[in-house]
């Protein structure tokens, strides 16, 4: 699959790991705020024409850990992809659009081999199979 995009945003999953609550009201709230901050930080798009895959790449930080594999697109992740639609990225989160959603783990390391801060690797892949 041929590389799309690839961009690295300041936005720090988490990983919610004792559940999203019962309330709603806590994942729409971190929706907003996600989508405050890619606003801000000018990650406007106009929507893929065609369906693509997605790539989350949690960007570990200094102190933090490796999750479970089976983590990763758990917690914040359904939060920053809706802000990303939001942003006009893709004309919504269906497979429609986004055929495939994957998701991984790395740590990233300035000249002097220090850690650099946590962040999130957006990669977007080009798809050729469409769902009907």
């Amino acid at each position: 699959m041929p590389k799309l995009y690839e961009v690295t945003i300041p936005y720090v999953l988490k990983n919610h790991n004792a559940g999203q609550q019962r309330a709603w009201q806590i994942a729409a709230a971190e929706r907003k705020r996600c989508e405050k901050q890619l606003r801000a930080e000018g990650y406007i798009r106009k929507p893929c024409e065609r369906p693509i895959s997605l790539e989350v790449v949690r960007n570990l930080g200094p102190k933090q850990r490796f999750w479970d594999n089976d983590s990763i697109l758990r917690g914040t992740a359904k939060q920053l992809i809706d802000s990303l639609v939001a942003c006009g990225w893709f004309k919504d989160d269906s497979p429609a659009y986004l055929q495939q959603v994957i998701g991984r783990q790395q740590v990233l390391f300035d000249d002097e081999n220090k850690r650099l801060t946590a962040s999130t690797t957006i990669v977007m892949w080009s798809t050729f199979a469409t769902f009907s």
